[in-house]
């Protein structure tokens, strides 16, 4: 190796701020190689003892990480803490290399990731069930609000969607068409007033027309819930947002 360029002395290159020395003679293990200026050791003696060390942990892997673990068991709040403080102090500097990180390696991570799921599929099965139990409302709530979010943002992407689903799927369509109208006709007593339920359904969309809005008309109790069967009449029926009706589904609210 050429070190011709290298300060021959510690005291040389602490005055040249210079990371290494070489002097030309052997260190106490016999390597002739370049020092630090730090401590004086010689660098092949650092390569040697890096290689050593990593034999030692290739050869003792699992009393390490027993060890390791068991040290985390022994100082879990302290760790925490540590953690969160540097986390938070360090924000935005971690976002960053974890971001160019995840980039440079990203094939890699997919792939592990994949096979970890796989092999753990039933275990992230049960935690998932029980985060959605212990967190359900708030699970559910932030669903309808980024789907009203995204349905207002993307109106013709959706109706687009729809229609072609429609196009797709006219059997499914058609029958469910179907059953409606024979549960409004089912569900229409005599006395149901039908001039004022004409009206109302003209009205939701002179509405619409009118003000830009996307009312329509809802049964009060619905006609086709599970649980209970209302009646197709005026005194059923509401104008109703088309976000809050569909959230409300077939339920009684």
């Amino acid at each position: 190796m050429e070190f011709s360029n290298l300060p021959k002395t510690k005291k040389e290159a602490i005055a040249q701020f210079s990371v290494y020395y070489y002097t030309g003679l052997p260190c106490k293990w016999g390597h002739i190689d370049k020092r630090q200026t730090t401590n004086a050791t010689c660098c092949e003696c650092l390569r040697a003892k890096k290689e050593y060390h990593k034999e030692y942990r290739k050869r003792n892997k699992k009393e390490l990480a027993a060890k390791k673990h068991q040290y985390y068991l022994n100082n879990i709040d302290a760790i925490k803490l540590k953690n969160a403080a540097y986390q938070n102090s360090n924000r935005k500097e971690k976002r960053i290399r974890d971001k160019k990180y995840y980039y440079e390696n990203r094939t890699g991570l997919l792939q592990k990731s994949k096979k970890y799921r796989m092999k753990n599929k039933d275990k992230l099965a049960k935690i998932a069930a029980v985060y959605y139990l212990e967190n359900r409302d708030v699970i559910l709530e932030k669903g309808r609000q980024n789907n009203k979010i995204w349905y207002s943002k993307n109106k013709t992407k959706r109706s687009k969607y729809i229609k072609r689903w429609r196009k797709r799927n006219r059997g499914k369509t058609n029958a469910y068409t179907a059953h409606r109208r024979a549960s409004i006709k089912n569900a229409t007593p005599l006395w149901s007033e039908v001039t004022k339920i004409n009206i109302i359904y003209e009205k939701c969309i002179e509405l619409n027309k009118k003000w830009n809005t996307t009312f329509q008309v809802d049964h009060i109790i619905p006609i086709l819930s599970p649980q209970v069967c209302g009646l197709h009449c005026w005194d059923n029926l509401q104008l109703l947002e088309a976000s809050l009706n569909n959230k409300k589904n077939n339920k009684i609210s």
